[in-house]
């Protein structure tokens, strides 16, 4: 006696691979993700566009946006998704690293980023804002310690 056949109309799944009827629902769950990273980008995008104490949100939504772009890679490699996923969580991390990155800074230096953005806010033409930049410079690396 043979071994009966398998029936022809269900989907033989190898073991390892999700299911076909599953993976709709996965991409479903990473493409909201990424919606909201994206999200993350235009806050931080947009909080550094605004007075100082304000820009501290783009530190904020920097380090969101870094810590749910790791979180799309884990389910990435879990998942086994298409490689446009991992490339746009890479493109996040890389977007969100920098916006923190600057809030860090902007926080790091802040008596010197207030000066700036005071004397941003009243200088008129191209050699004011020249001047404000190096009064920036200077101020920034004079309070770094042992720089004097």
């Amino acid at each position: 006696m043979s071994a009966p056949s398998p029936d022809p109309t269900t989907p033989q799944l190898k073991p390892g691979k999700p299911d076909p009827a599953e993976q709709p629902e996965r991409l479903r769950r990473h493409a909201r993700l990424m919606g909201w990273l994206v999200l993350a980008i235009i806050v931080a995008y947009g909080a550094f566009q605004l007075p100082l104490p304000w820009k501290l949100l783009s530190l904020a939504a920097g380090v969101a946006g870094v810590a749910g772009g790791i979180v799309l890679i884990v389910r990435c490699v879990k998942d086994k998704t298409p490689a446009l996923f991992w490339i746009s969580a890479v493109l996040v991390i890389i977007c969100c690293g920098m916006f923190a990155l600057l809030g860090a800074m902007q926080a790091m230096f802040w008596e010197a980023s207030v000066t700036f953005d005071q004397c941003r806010v009243t200088a008129v033409t191209e050699r004011g804002m020249a001047r404000c930049f190096s009064e920036y410079q200077e101020n920034m690396l004079s309070s770094v310690p042992g720089s004097n």
